[in-house]
């Protein structure tokens, strides 16, 4: 099997004073996920904690008659429930694989909306 890697987007807080950041999809045909948090990450002032969706939240209009959730939930390591998937500095690299859900994004605490708290790539597979 052969691998690419493509850049998705930008984690950035919705806001100001935001407890989250926009949330990235084209998750579709994704293997693997991976955030990396920016070293200059000064406006993240707590961890981040990492939400999933089954919604595409690039995707402004699902097809018609599809039934799914449209909440974030918090992701869990495995299925003991024992914490939240955390982000806890700036310059970690967080990878998420199997990919089984639409969209990502981070629940935060921060001072600026300008900031870039992190990118996120997948890794796809091709023939």
């Amino acid at each position: 099997m052969a691998y690419q890697v493509q850049q998705l987007g930008n984690l950035v807080p919705t806001s100001a004073a935001s407890t989250q950041t926009i949330g990235i999809g084209h998750l579709d045909d994704a293997f693997a996920v991976t955030i990396f948090v920016t070293s200059s990450a000064n406006a993240l002032s707590s961890a981040g904690i990492v939400q999933v969706c089954q919604f595409d939240p690039s995707d402004s209009h699902p097809v018609d008659g599809t039934v799914q959730s449209t909440a974030f939930h918090t992701l869990y390591l495995q299925s003991t429930q024992v914490g939240p998937v955390v982000v806890t500095s700036s310059g970690m690299a967080l990878v998420i694989s199997p990919v089984s859900f639409r969209g990502i994004r981070l629940t935060l605490t921060c001072s600026s909306s300008a900031e870039i708290i992190g990118y996120v790539s997948k890794q796809i597979e091709v023939p």
